[in-house]
């Protein structure tokens, strides 16, 4: 028999929808594991960027990480769920933090961070990998990006953001301009989850003023999972 999952879960403390997100209860619910949680808005302290991965359904996985262990002998799974049981109509983007060949600034649902900074948590086909231009077999996407709409966001009641994670950072060989990957096996990272009750649709479409919970989660373990979980009002 493997070993239990571990799971860090806030349950974010039941009141009035406009200070929800001001209220938070941290429940952790299996295992020992140190976590921390932050509120935070439009204005973060650094411009990590997003990126769209593409249709996803509003249930489901978001994206699969890629499970290959060329970066380590390692296999790991992180599951990052934010879920949606407030009772109300949220909108959350699709996108994970720099995953995937489209950017939109700051428009994401997820962000993977390690040392203060944003990671690439996955390969994509927006950039080539080191293994792949070494060997002559790097083919780049041509996809057509879109910018998030009401609709495309819509966070219902029920509804949850799902993301599997290998623990491999994606880093960028500033000689070579490919990605390689690298296990942050024992390290404590932090995972952002983001949405909001309204979104402004205008050249510039947006969640209004987003909420935003942090959560500090050590990769010492096969298998854990990192959720927030939106409750109804009071």
């Amino acid at each position: 028999m493997g070993a239990p999952q571990r799971t860090a879960q806030y349950r974010l403390a039941a009141a009035p929808l406009e200070t929800t997100m001001q209220n938070v209860t941290k429940a952790l619910v299996i295992g020992l594991i140190a976590v921390t949680l932050t509120a935070c808005s439009n204005d973060r302290s650094q411009n990590t960027g997003g990126w769209d991965i593409g249709t996803q359904t509003d249930t489901g996985a978001d994206a699969s990480a890629d499970t290959g262990t060329d970066a380590g002998t390692m296999s790991y799974q992180i599951n990052f769920e934010l879920k949606n049981e407030s009772g109300a109509q949220l909108y959350a983007y699709k996108s994970v933090d720099n995953q995937g060949p489209c950017s939109f600034e700051q428009q994401f649902w997820l962000s993977i961070e390690r040392n203060g900074e944003a990671v690439r948590p996955g390969q994509d086909c927006g950039v080539c990998s080191c293994e792949a231009m070494a060997t002559g077999t790097c083919a780049l996407c041509d996809v057509a990006c879109a910018a998030p709409s009401a609709s495309s966001t819509l966070f219902e009641d029920g509804d949850s953001r799902q993301y599997q994670w290998d623990g491999r950072v994606w880093y960028q060989d500033p000689q070579d301009h490919c990605i390689t990957p690298e296990l942050a096996a024992g390290e404590t990272l932090k995972a952002t989850f983001c949405y909001g009750a309204e979104f402004f649709e205008d050249e510039a479409s947006h969640i209004s003023n987003p909420s935003c919970q942090t959560i500090e989660f050590t990769l010492d373990q096969p298998e854990q999972t990192v959720r927030v979980v939106i409750p109804p009002p009071a």
